[in-house]
């Protein structure tokens, strides 16, 4: 990790008080105990304190107490700890792994590609110039993370989708997009149903949706065959 970037420490609650082994650099833990026995930094959950080490701007964040911790909390919490004042103007920042489990190394990475996501397309009126998103460290396996990612990238694609608007992303543009992603796919099956074919179904509720709207509709079913049965 680039030492002249800000970096994000993760602190639980007993490691704060000193009650429990940190994987922590001696020197940021040391300030982490200070800090606490000061009331300046209780590990509380979400709890953010910056400290300086040296030349390195460090972000402790708690954790909250060990027996309240799972991966859900702790996706949470980087989420958190992004989105911190301390941060704001920080376009890189580190993220403190050592000691993490392969688990957690992964729960980080989707705290930090779902939890950063944010809608900025109409921010401005030509949509450029748009704000950056902050680019994020974290030591690990790169190769652990790799479908991680792709699976957050997909969500946060989705998200855009449901995001954008109606006249823009409609049934027909929704067909096209499933179509390019789908190219080239092996043991997948695309079936597209227009309005004569969902007529004939007789699948009335999802025309009658569509009745509101200057676009044909579609009904688009993907099947994945790759399975055992």
């Amino acid at each position: 990790l680039d030492s002249s970037l800000p970096t994000i420490y993760y602190v639980t609650k007993e490691q704060a008080e000193g009650k429990a082994k940190s994987h922590l650099p001696a020197e940021v833990g040391k300030r982490a105990s200070e800090l606490n026995k000061k009331g300046l930094f209780s590990g509380d959950d979400c709890t953010t304190t910056p400290v300086q080490t040296g030349k390195e701007l460090a972000l402790l964040v708690g954790l909250g107490e060990q027996k309240d911790f799972t991966l859900t909390s702790l996706r949470c919490t980087v989420r958190c700890s992004l989105l911190s004042q301390f941060l704001k103007n920080a376009e890189h920042v580190n993220i403190f792994t050592e000691g993490m489990s392969r688990e957690e190394l992964v729960a980080v990475a989707e705290g930090v590609l779902l939890g950063s996501y944010a809608w900025k397309k109409y921010i401005t009126k030509d949509g450029k110039n748009l704000p950056k998103d902050k680019v994020v460290h974290i030591a690990g396996d790169a190769k652990l993370l790799e479908r991680p990612a792709l699976i957050c990238s997909n969500v946060n694609y989705a998200r855009d989708m449901v995001n954008e608007n109606a006249d823009v992303m409609n049934s027909l543009a929704v067909e096209k997009l499933v179509r390019e992603s789908l190219r080239g796919a092996r043991n997948v099956r695309l079936e597209v149903l227009g309005r004569r074919e969902m007529q004939a179904k007789g699948l009335r509720l999802h025309l009658a949706v569509n009745s509101g709207s200057r676009f044909e509709p579609r009904l688009i079913i993907v099947k994945y065959s790759n399975g055992p049965e």
